[in-house]
C-alpha cells in the first residue's frame, strides 16, 4: 500500500507544479477549468487556499448546471489523493467531480493511479469470480421469478371467483363466520315458533303490548326471538282469548316477524310471516347456502388458484437459498 501512496503523491505532486493559480479571487467560471483538470491535487486559489487555511473544514460554492448548489470541501479538491486508502471520502471525491464537472474526464493523474491499481492487483481465484457470477445470476432470477409471482398473485386477488369467496378481505373467514350467523337468523324467522307469556301492558286494536317471555316449545338453539327475563313485547293481533281477564297474556304458534336492531330494538310477533318477508327471507337462505360453501371450501379454493403463484414463490425461495450456499462458500475462502 506504501507503494501507492507513493505513486499516488508523487502524481498529485507532478500535477500541482504543472500549474497553480494565480489569480486572487475568481468565480467558478474562472476557476472551474483548474480544478476539474486536476481535482483531488489541484493547487488553490489563493481565496481557497486561505479559507482552508482558516477553517480546514472549509467548502467551496459551486453552481450546478439544474439552478442548485454544490458545498464541496476544499480540502478534497486540494489533496483528496492522500484520502485513497478511505473509500468513503474516495466516493464523495468523484461524486462531486461528477457533480461540478460534468463530461470532465478524470485528471491524468487518477486515471495512471487506476490503471496501475488495475496492473498490480493480485490476481482472484477464477472459482471465486465464477461463484460470484452465479450468485448474481440466481438472484437475478429470484428477483424476476418473485415479480411474476407478485404478478399472479394480483391477478388471482382481482378475479371474479377470489372476489366472490373473499369479498375483497383478508379475514373473510372471520367475516363470512358472522355474516352465516346473521343469515342464520334470519332464515330461522320462517321456521321457528314461539311462545309469549306475560302481563298486557296495552292493548290495542293492532295488537298486545306485553312484559314478558318468548320461548320455543322446541330448544331451538340461538332463536333471535327467545327472552328468557320479562321484556317488552308486541303482538300482532292475538288470537282471541290471548289476553285474559286478569290481565295476563298467553299465546302460542307465533313468529318472530324481524330482527332486532339497535334502532329498532322491540320483538314483533304475529301468527303469519307477510309474502314480502317470506321473498326476503328466501333470498337470505340462498345466500347462506353460498356463505356456507365458502366457510366449507373457500381455504381449498383459494389454495388451488394461487398454485402456480406459490410454484413461483418456491422457486424464487430455493435460487435465493442456493445464492446464499454459494455466498457462505466465497467467505469461507
Amino acid at each position: 500500500m506504501r507503494t501507492t501512496l507513493t505513486l499516488t503523491a508523487t502524481l498529485a505532486l507532478a500535477a500541482c507544479l504543472l500549474l497553480e493559480p494565480s489569480t486572487a479571487r475568481a468565480n467558478w467560471n474562472a476557476k472551474a477549468k483548474h480544478y476539474c483538470t486536476y481535482w483531488g491535487s489541484a493547487g488553490l486559489f489563493p481565496d481557497d487556499e486561505k479559507a482552508l487555511a482558516a477553517n480546514p473544514l472549509a467548502k467551496l460554492k459551486i453552481p450546478l448546471r439544474n439552478g442548485q448548489q454544490l458545498e464541496f470541501p476544499l480540502l478534497y479538491i486540494f489533496k483528496g489523493y492522500e484520502l485513497d486508502e478511505s473509500p468513503r471520502e474516495w466516493s464523495t471525491i468523484w461524486t462531486g467531480f461528477s457533480q461540478a464537472c460534468p463530461g470532465w474526464p478524470k485528471p491524468q493523474w487518477a486515471q495512471k493511479l487506476e490503471r496501475w491499481k488495475a496492473q498490480n492487483a493480485p490476481k482472484g481465484d477464477p472459482r471465486i469470480a465464477k461463484r460470484k457470477a452465479r450468485i448474481r445470476a440466481l438472484l437475478a432470477s429470484a428477483d424476476s421469478i418473485e415479480a411474476k409471482a407478485l404478478a399472479e398473485r394480483n391477478r388471482v386477488m382481482a378475479s371474479a371467483a377470489y372476489q366472490k369467496i373473499t369479498g375483497g378481505r383478508e379475514d373473510w373467514k372471520v367475516a363470512a363466520t358472522a355474516k352465516k350467523a346473521f343469515l342464520s337468523r334470519i332464515v330461522s324467522l320462517r321456521s321457528t315458533k314461539y311462545l309469549v307469556v306475560g302481563k298486557v301492558m296495552q292493548n290495542q286494536k293492532e295488537g298486545a303490548w306485553v312484559n314478558g317471555l318468548s320461548i320455543t316449545p322446541k330448544p331451538v338453539v340461538d332463536a333471535p326471538g327467545t327472552r328468557t327475563t320479562p321484556t317488552r313485547l308486541f303482538v300482532q293481533t292475538p288470537k282471541a282469548g290471548s289476553v285474559r281477564s286478569d290481565g295476563n297474556f298467553l299465546s302460542q304458534g307465533l313468529y318472530l316477524l324481524g330482527l332486532p336492531t339497535q334502532k329498532n330494538p322491540d320483538l314483533v310477533f304475529g301468527r303469519s310471516i307477510s309474502a314480502d318477508r317470506k321473498k326476503a327471507i328466501g333470498a337470505a337462505a340462498q345466500e347462506l347456502k353460498v356463505v356456507t360453501g365458502n366457510i366449507k371450501n373457500g381455504e381449498a379454493k383459494l389454495n388451488a388458484m394461487m398454485r402456480s403463484a406459490v410454484k413461483l414463490e418456491g422457486e424464487a425461495k430455493r435460487l435465493r437459498l442456493l445464492a446464499e450456499k454459494l455466498q457462505s462458500q466465497n467467505t469461507g475462502r
